[in-house]
């Protein structure tokens, strides 16, 4: 029996409180995964997980020899990227976590100019509104919008600011009027992201006023509300690099320009122990250079 192995096949079931779980996220069947905790029981003569046909319980021998085994897999896995920090090219998979609009819109064009920069380097993207934990989610680096919370023990860099614009179509205006004050939008039709929070809640700048709570359409998708404010349904705020070329075409229309929300900043997070890697120092230094020239959008 492999015993970093072994140790890695227990700390994964510990953590997902199951085997079908653990045996999920390291690819193995719920045989072999229970092969192993009764192969690790044994070595070590003592009974770690009392398992019944629903649910498992850690015994307290097992919590003991969980907090070990999660010391001895970061020192494992942290000798390794040691050596791999050797490698003078860039290579190898990154796993990076970043908001869906800004992940679609921004990002993931200029993953095709990095891979093609660095062809060794294998690229996961998930997009997702929700906050990612690096640890838990196994993620190399993760884009956030908004001021930094909770987030002790990661290098944080600042790659942009996250502009936003109040707009809408033409033909909308010219059937609903202009709002020329953030009270007139109670009486609009208004286009809200299903996903923001008190964070992103539409806080005019020098107002106190927060933006109205009633809504026409609600999306978690940039997307879905960009094509309903091009087809004159209702008023939305978006951020500017997405409505940039609409904007600039005059199909949108900007609103309230003295009254837009604050700019929000976008950082790059990271665990200081993984840019060692080469392929994550090269990911870091690109987003920086390629999204500088974008900070006003």
């Amino acid at each position: 029996m492999n015993p970093i192995k072994a140790m890695e096949v227990f700390v994964a079931v510990v953590k997902h409180q199951g085997l079908t779980a653990a045996a999920a996220e390291l690819n193995l069947s719920n045989v072999m995964v229970g092969k192993y905790i009764a192969a690790l029981e044994a070595q070590v003569a003592t009974e770690l997980i009392q398992r019944t046909t629903r649910q498992i319980r850690v015994t307290e021998a097992g919590w003991l020899f969980y907090e070990s085994a999660q010391t001895a897999i970061n020192a494992v896995n942290e000798a390794y990227l040691q050596l791999e920090a050797l490698h003078t090219a860039p290579k190898g998979s990154l796993k990076i976590s970043a908001p869906m609009t800004l992940g679609s819109e921004l990002l993931a064009p200029l993953m095709a100019q990095f891979m093609q920069r660095y062809p060794d380097i294998q690229i996961e993207l998930q997009l997702s509104n929700h906050v990612e934990d690096l640890m838990a989610e196994g993620c190399d680096c993760v884009l956030r919008i908004g001021p930094l919370k909770d987030d002790y023990g990661l290098i944080a860099k600042k790659i942009m600011d996250y502009h936003m614009v109040i707009c809408a179509a033409p033909d909308y205006l010219a059937q609903h009027g202009r709002p020329s004050t953030p009270a007139d939008l109670h009486s609009h039709r208004l286009l809200v992201h299903a996903t923001w929070n008190q964070q992103f809640n539409w806080l005019f700048t020098n107002h106190d006023q927060a933006w109205p709570q009633q809504w026409h359409l609600k999306s978690n998708d940039g997307q879905v509300l960009r094509q309903a404010a091009l087809a004159g349904i209702g008023i939305t705020m978006q951020p500017r690099f997405l409505l940039q070329h609409d904007l600039e075409a005059g199909i949108l229309v900007p609103l309230l320009p003295e009254h837009t929300p604050s700019p929000h900043p976008v950082h790059l997070l990271y665990l200081p122990n993984k840019y060692k890697l080469p392929r994550l120092q090269a990911f870091v230094s690109f987003i920086q250079r390629a999204l500088k020239p974008t900070s006003g959008l």
